[in-house]
């Protein structure tokens, strides 16, 4: 099976373009296959009717956030209750912006899944995090009076947190479309937070993992644990590497329209060209060893250590 760096997928992307796929329309292939993944797994092996169902997209910054855009304009449509939560504010890329930008936003639930600036130093003050609030601790605090203006604002991150937690709880599908990838580092507190919220949904990566690294494999603290994660075009080579590949969960690989003469236009470029070795590839291997057989028979074994 074919797999490409990071790199290569940016490049192929841009390929792609010049050969008259836009990357607007690889979005919008990409938004349909993840929609069609959610239709499919709540229809077929959930069982629940899409009425009956609530799915809740964790949206970034970028065009992973777009893809997700894309995926809920479709659901909404076949009748899905959709909530999208905002984690590190609203899209910076255009495409991005483009697909929120015709959502319509009276059928959908926008919840800000970050801090504004405003309420920063009354956070870090208060030591609030995702895992001690309790969901009724807002609605506790409706009755207190006498509150200074300090208070307002920890009282209004409080009901933004149980937001969080109540649609993140309530959802049968949990769509991680935080991070692609482009990822490096260590994830935020916030973040993790938001992750490691107790629920019983089918949790789907979009491309890959949030927390993972595409490109080496290597994991962040409080990475998205995916049950499946929808990858695109092609496997990355981080995700033939552990410990990624154990957050994947089961690899799903998403056609979005990237012509084959992209592939290769970037191989005879001279870039390297990856591939993950199948079990069927190597049926023949070892060969069967006859009792009269001579070790000359099966090759020979240099061992560098």
């Amino acid at each position: 099976m074919q797999i490409v760096t990071p790199k290569q997928m940016g490049k192929l992307e841009d390929i792609s373009e010049k050969l008259g796929v836009s990357k607007r329309q690889l979005m919008e292939n990409a938004g349909r296959k993840l929609a069609e993944l959610i239709d499919g797994y709540c229809r077929n092996e959930a069982k629940l009717r899409p009425e009956d169902s609530s799915v809740v997209f964790l949206a970034g910054t970028g065009n992973n956030g777009g893809d997700c855009y894309a995926a809920a304009d479709i659901l909404l449509y076949k009748g899905y209750r959709i909530t999208i939560i905002h984690i590190g504010g609203l899209p910076k890329t255009l495409l991005a912006q483009e697909m929120l930008s015709i959502l319509p936003r009276d059928r959908i639930t926008f919840i800000e899944g970050f801090r504004s600036g405003n309420v920063e130093a009354a956070i870090e003050a208060a030591e609030l995090d995702y895992m001690t609030i309790q969901p009724r601790s807002a609605d506790a605090a409706d009755e207190e009076h006498g509150r200074n203006p300090l208070d307002d604002l920890l009282h209004a991150e409080k009901k933004r947190m149980g937001l969080i937690k109540g649609a993140v709880v309530g959802a049968q599908v949990l769509v991680d479309g935080v991070f692609g990838t482009g990822f490096h580092g260590e994830l935020d507190k916030d973040t993790m937070g938001i992750f490691s919220i107790g629920s019983g949904a089918y949790r789907i990566a979009v491309d890959i993992p949030s927390g993972g690294n595409s490109s080496s494999g290597t994991v962040s603290a409080g990475i998205f644990k995916a049950d499946e994660t929808l990858t695109f075009g092609y496997i990355k080579t981080g995700m033939s590497q552990f410990p990624l590949k154990k957050y994947c969960g089961r690899i799903t690989v998403a056609d979005i329209g990237i012509p084959k003469a992209a592939l290769k236009q970037l191989l005879e470029g001279g870039e390297r060209d990856y591939h993950r070795i199948e079990r069927n590839f190597l049926a023949a291997y070892p060969p069967k060893r006859e009792r009269d057989s001579h070790k000359g028979d099966f090759g020979t074994v240099l061992v560098i250590a």
